[in-house]
């Protein structure tokens, strides 16, 4: 069932009230754990205690495009220009606590830079005012943007990936120029708590299984996608680490769940 919004909250809600029995499950990716982290009034459940962990699917990247006719075409051109515009430089996000809000807001932070959020519902529809030209910047996720950098309607000038990626091999990272920055946006898979440790175990096992395709590991691939499968404490391990993560780069960039 596609229960789409609020960054995985209206979906999780749905599996957190399930008959634990192995039968039903809930993907979700990083963005979810965003606005837990910060305490999000959306949830009127536990967050994170109302699942077991199953195991982590796999890792998309975001793109920093750009409209053609923004005048930057790389991340010390975006820097300089925002520096000289503090304020006045818009960028486009899928919603408020998503991974493109908070990967924006944390690269402000490590430049120093001031720029303005406007959210949207849903990166397509932000993508389209970038396209536009109505709002000039967007950190943009992989398997979104992919298909219009291709096809000419975007500019992409960096990834934020630790090292250039294979569908872009000739674009360079942001961390080229911003020391050290990086990130990731993940996907994992939970289910209601009380689901029995065999069927949890099973699905892990199934789910490895599936990712180990060469034809959906291509597949995956073409899209911005690597399988990254875990073992359900390799979950946990990860969504803490999140955890401690999301709070300071909010405490240092004014990163907000509400404007």
């Amino acid at each position: 069932e596609n229960r789409r919004g609020a960054s995985g909250i209206i979906a999780a809600g749905v599996a957190a009230k399930a008959n634990p029995d192995g039968h039903t499950f809930v993907l979700v990716s990083s963005s979810y754990f965003n606005n837990a982290a910060l305490g999000s009034k959306k949830f009127s459940f536990k967050p994170i205690q109302a699942f077991e962990p199953i195991t982590l699917l796999a890792r998309t990247y975001n793109i920093v495009v750009v409209n053609k006719d923004f005048p930057v075409k790389s991340v010390k051109e975006l820097i300089s220009y925002a520096k000289e515009n503090p304020g006045k430089v818009n960028y486009a996000s899928g919603g408020i606590g998503t991974g493109t809000h908070f990967e924006t807001e944390m690269f402000k932070w490590k430049t120093g830079t001031d720029m303005v959020h406007i959210p949207f519902k849903g990166t397509k529809n932000a993508l389209i005012d970038v396209m536009a030209g109505r709002v000039p910047l967007m950190f943009a996720g992989a398997a979104a943007v992919l298909p219009l950098v291709r096809a000419g309607k975007v500019r992409p000038i960096a990834v934020l990936t630790a090292e250039p990626v294979d569908e872009l091999p000739n674009l360079p990272t942001v961390g080229r120029t911003v020391k050290g920055f990086s990130s990731t946006v993940w996907y994992a898979l939970f289910a209601p708590k009380g689901t029995p440790r065999d069927r949890v175990l099973y699905l892990n096992k199934a789910f490895h299984k599936a990712l180990s395709d060469k034809k959906l590991i291509a597949t995956l691939g073409n899209r911005g996608f690597k399988p990254t499968p875990s073992t359900p404490e390799g979950l946990i391990d990860k969504v803490n680490q999140h955890l401690k993560l999301v709070p300071e780069v909010a405490q240092k960039s004014g990163f907000r769940l509400k404007q």
